[in-house]
């Protein structure tokens, strides 16, 4: 299918911390393996699959018996049980991959790996009766991929941020996500803030109004959207595209260069090749026509 503009984005936000803190018990010396968490598919940047694997080790206590005075032993002391021990399980990220998945695929997948380098996704939407392709990169959240997700930032017309509003650790990490993306960005690049998991209402731990503040201080458009639900998840990246449809109506994009995440597609071409030539070709044949009278 022909389009008239193709929109790169970027999805951008931060895990929180990769691990949460469970307990489980060891006895004696006995080996206590840990399940190993297979990592995601295979990502756009190339980067193969891995897997990660732990595991620990519990220690048991032994008991010792002493004399007493009167040459009676006295009561050993008693066996403790299997210590406690903790281990460190893989968090879910805050949503990033379940929001292309569910504007791409309309479907949501409730265990999701965790993003390795960078995933891909696209899907064709109709702006004021234009055909738009957006070009979806999503981005892992991990620290360890900081670096590969700044070099998707170039060429990026619009960024999604995201925070799970379940966890404050991942919206106090937004203004370091935001300085990256503004540094490595075109000045005029779309940034969309999304408070993700809105259907964990019981469980919110970032309020509404602290996502609504923080899009206001820095300028960006605000949602909150369930992935699983699939609340709000349509409108936040149609009316990103719509944000930035607009700005090249106003001429604040240079859509001739693609370094600026758009693309002139065949059906624009076409249009505007077709378009000029044809008003063209009638003002000359009037011309002509006015001139034989």
């Amino acid at each position: 299918m022909t389009y008239a503009y193709l929109f790169k984005y970027i999805i951008i936000g931060d895990t929180g911390s990769p691990w949460a803190t469970a307990r489980t018990a060891g006895a004696g010396s006995r080996r206590s393996h840990l399940g190993a968490w297979g990592v995601g598919r295979g990502s756009c940047s190339g980067l193969g699959d891995g897997a990660g694997r732990g595991s620990g080790r519990g220690r048991g206590g032994r008991g010792r018996g002493s004399g007493s005075g009167s040459g009676l032993p006295s009561r050993g002391r008693r066996r403790p049980g299997p210590r406690r021990k903790d281990v460190r399980a893989p968090l879910s990220g805050v949503g990033k991959s379940c929001l292309l998945l569910q504007f791409t695929d309309k479907r949501f997948q409730p265990v999701h790996d965790l993003t390795i380098g960078v995933e891909f996704g696209a899907r064709m939407v109709n702006i004021d009766g234009k055909q738009i392709k957006l070009q979806i990169w999503d981005t892992a959240g991990q620290e360890s991929f900081r670096s590969i997700t700044r070099s998707y930032y170039r060429g990026a017309a619009g960024a999604l941020l995201v925070y799970d509003i379940t966890r404050r650790e991942t919206f106090n990490h937004l203004t370091s996500w935001l300085e990256d993306a503004r540094q490595h960005s075109s000045s005029n690049m779309v940034i969309m803030l999304i408070g993700n998991k809105s259907d964990l209402e019981s469980r919110r731990d970032v309020k509404r109004e602290e996502g609504e503040a923080f899009a206001r201080e820095h300028g960006l458009i605000f949602m909150e959207t369930s992935a699983k639900t699939a609340c709000n998840v349509e409108e936040a990246f149609i009316n990103t595209a719509k944000e930035i449809y607009r700005k090249i109506q106003q001429g604040l994009f240079d859509v001739h260069n693609e370094a600026n995440g758009i693309k002139i597609g065949p059906q624009q071409c076409i249009s505007a090749s077709v378009g000029p030539s044809a008003s063209q070709r009638s003002s000359n044949e009037i011309g002509s026509n006015s001139g034989c009278c």
